[in-house]
């Protein structure tokens, strides 16, 4: 081959492709005109050749903001070098061995080996040979001739001379011997000087340029202002640490409110604090946030971990006693859900003050004489469903679920909406509910409120004998509740069957129809426990903590239930009789375990946890409706809580479309788009709850005695021959998997206790006793 030498460079081109180009350019193919080959072949070979000089030069170190100055063929075992670990700082190695075709293995001074790039070596102390005891000898004797006055004087002759000068120059300078250490120590006073030298590469090698007189009194000056305010830094830290100190110190009552921090000196070492303790943002990786978060929590004496700056934080008072990592993540570093927006909360408060005309109000039935109940847990407070009943004569009723009708006043893309959509749900927490609209509103004339003038979007349903929908109605209304009743106001009123109220005996007697209908058609019921906590002032120290179970099996929680899936079936069926695009829901017939094995498995929740296991997942669709397997129904469509769930108020956007006339404001694609998002967004509100309750479960029984015994149901093995079973620990409705030290058979009874309760980590485990 061809063959063009020069330093670090060789181009090759075989005769044969030198041939072929040659004939490609006098042809002139490719081009205009064989006339001009020999300028393009001429341009073609000067590109390849800089092309390769420029890939050479890079690979030998002369790129622009090259940091190292070695090269990989000039190391070698038993060399020293000066090598950068990361931002600012450094560490003297001896190298062992390669590590691949470049890289090397060098071991510190304290036995620490690291894999070390060349491009991160900044300098070689001459000589070779070295063992990791020659680094501490070489660092002492290099900082007793550290003197950083001399530099000047070399400056001065330097400058004089108007010459760069390489580090062994300025070493015969300032040392009348020469040494590794001497030349070490010019190395680092090199580098760490910014007032009389210029640091540049000059052929792959390191020299310096002494600055103009002008230039290093500027630098002096600059040095002495570092000076000073590291000085007032270190006062303002002092002075820092004190107040932490003695805010350690107080009782929480005492201690200064989160916003006092706020306004201090030194706050973002808070901020800094807060990333590590939250393991997000700045701090949560190495780099300066990071190190300036250890350096607080050394300061202080506190562990330098995530659970340190955690206690640190809530000890001096700038986090609550009981701070839960998910919440104060999403809180800080997401778009925050514990509070609206300023403008969120302006627009809130407008609708109020100036009604937005009703676009349905022509439209809307005066049901204000209806009897209309409310029922709700006791602590609700956006009340979106109230039942009616119509006595139509003859024998025949009709029922009526009368749902909030959110979207007569937040219109479709307002703020409020958009909030609404980004939040997904109101989320439930034991210390309360963060709700998907401003209170202003979802407490007030969005609620059903009982003794007010409401609008309202009603579903009138006449149920036939056998439980099956005869005929509905769907129409936008007024409505005035009656009363408002709690589940137990409401089970006391059925058990009774009192005379005062015969329309809610009436509706309860409807609802026992419409369940029989749909367990002849195949619905699965399971009754099983679901944890509930509760927590007052719960972010004091005295929080009181309240774990129990809950049954959805009262009498008035099945009735609500049973009426809320009536509507949803009328929902899913009008919106696929008139083409509507809606989420619809439905879910895969299970395969169940066949009624022999059931019977088998003890009653009650041993056999609710087999059906369990067996089901399948929901599924959605938004061109019409798809059977719902566990509901026993054709169709099935979530709508009766739109002041609580996005997608609720969607259906009702679509659906009240679709009554007055014009076009609803999503086809099926724009509509899963929509529902993807909310989706998304659900879910991390649902993992959030579950985060919050694992805390505060956790604390619950971090502060039981340590030998307390809970009884617990053996519900199934999960791995019998590692004896691994889940149990109930039905006193609190906690299902948990426990490791077993004795075989037992299914549905019986255990002593539990607990072997682990972590709030912070969310861990709670228990052990057979």
């Amino acid at each position: 081959p061809r063959v063009c030498d020069g330093p670090r460079l060789r181009c090759t081109q075989t005769k044969a492709s030198a041939a072929r180009t040659n004939a490609h350019w006098k042809e002139g193919k490719g081009t205009r005109g064989g006339s001009r080959w020999r300028e393009r072949r001429k341009q073609h070979v000067d590109r390849r050749m800089w092309m390769a000089l420029r890939g050479a030069a890079r690979r030998h170190g002369f790129g622009k903001g090259r940091k190292g100055i070695a090269t990989a063929h000039a190391l070698r075992r038993g060399c020293m070098v000066e090598f950068l670990k990361g931002d600012r700082k450094w560490d003297l190695v001896v190298l062992d061995k390669p590590d691949g075709k470049k890289n090397w293995f060098g071991t510190d001074r304290n036995g620490i080996i690291f894999s070390i790039r060349p491009q991160q070596i900044a300098f070689t102390v001459p000589g070779d040979g070295y063992n990791v005891e020659d680094i501490g000898k070489v660092l002492s004797q290099s900082t007793q001739n550290r003197d950083p006055e001399l530099l000047r004087v070399a400056w001065e002759i330097l400058q004089e001379e108007g010459k760069d000068a390489s580090v062994e120059d300025i070493e015969k300078m300032m040392f009348s011997t020469s040494s590794p250490a001497t030349k070490y120590a010019t190395h680092r006073i090199l580098s760490e000087d910014v007032v009389y030298f210029k640091r540049k590469i000059k052929k792959g090698n390191a020299v310096f340029e002494p600055r103009k007189p002008g230039q290093v009194h500027k630098q002096l000056e600059e040095v002495e202002m570092a000076k000073r305010r590291a000085e007032e830094e270190k006062k303002r830290m002092k002075a820092f640490e004190a107040a932490m100190k003695e805010a350690i110190l107080l009782p929480r009552e005492q201690k200064p409110k989160p916003e006092e921090w706020r306004d201090k000196d030194l706050h973002g070492r808070l901020e800094a604090l807060e990333s590590m303790a939250l393991n997000v943002g700045p701090a949560a990786g190495p780099g300066e946030e990071r190190e300036l978060a250890e350096d607080t929590l050394q300061r202080m004496g506190y562990e330098m971990s995530n659970d340190g700056a955690h206690l640190l934080l809530a000890d001096i008072g700038l986090w609550g006693a009981y701070e839960i990592p998910e919440l104060r993540r999403k809180e800080t570093f997401g778009l925050g859900i514990k509070s609206f927006k300023e403008h969120i909360q302006k627009a809130a408060e407008e609708l109020i003050v100036s009604t937005p005309p009703d676009v349905d109000q022509s439209r809307r039935m005066d049901l204000t004489n209806m009897k209309v109940l409310t029922i709700d847990d006791e602590s609700t407070t956006e009340i979106d469903d109230g039942l009616g009943f119509e006595d139509l004569g003859n024998g025949r009723s009709r029922v009526w679920v009368h749902i909030a009708d959110p979207t007569r006043w937040v219109h479709m893309d307002t703020v409020l909406e958009q909030e609404a959509r980004r939040r997904s749900s109101t989320l439930y927490l034991p210390t309360g509910s963060i709700p998907m609209f401003p209170r202003v509103l979802s407490d007030g004339p969005l609620s059903l409120r009982a003794g007010q003038k409401c609008c309202a979007f009603s579903i009138g349903v006449v149920v036939a004998e056998d439980g099956s929908i005869e005929s509905y109605d769907m129409v936008p209304s007024f409505i005035s509740p009656r009363y408002r009743l709690t589940y137990d106001d409401a089970d006391e009123l059925l058990s009774e069957q009192s005379a005062m109220e015969p329309e809610l005996t009436a509706i309860a007697q409807v609802a026992e129809s419409r369940r029989a209908y749909r367990t002849r058609n195949g619905a699965v019921d399971i009754t099983l426990p679901e944890t509930n906590v509760k927590v007052k002032n719960g972010f004091r120290e005295d929080a009181e903590i309240e774990v129990f179970p809950l049954y959805i099996d009262s009498p008035s929680r099945k009735l609500v239930a049973e009426l809320m899936i009536l509507a949803g079936e009328v929902t899913a069926l009008a919106g696929t009789e008139a083409g509507i695009a809606l989420p619809y829901r439905g879910q895969p017939t299970p395969d169940l375990p066949p009624m022999e094995d059931l019977l088998m498995l003890p009653e009650g929740p041993c056999r609710e946890i087999a059906k369990r296991s067996r089901m399948t997942r929901s599924v959605q669709s938004y061109n019409g409706a798809i059977r719902h397997a566990s509901l026993g129904l054709a169709g099935y469509c979530q709508v009766s809580s739109p002041i609580r769930r996005y997608g609720d108020m969607l259906v009702h956007y679509q659906m009240k479309a679709y009554l007055r006339g014009t076009n609803a404001p999503f086809n099926e694609e724009e509509l899963a788009q929509v529902m993807d998002y909310v989706g998304s967004a659900a879910r991390e509100s649902q993992l959030l709850q579950r985060e919050v309750d694992s805390f505060w479960i956790a604390e619950f029984f971090r502060r039981q005695p340590r030998d307390r015994a809970y009884k617990a149901l053996l519900l199934r093995w999960l791995r019998e021959d590692s004896m691994l079973a889940s149990v109930l620990v039905e006193e609190f409705g906690i299902e948990t998997a426990v490791r077993m030290k004795n075989g037992h058979p299914l549905g019986e009874h255990i002593s539990v206790g607990v072997s682990e309760a972590n709030p912070r980590a969310g861990r709670l485990f228990f052990e057979e006793l």
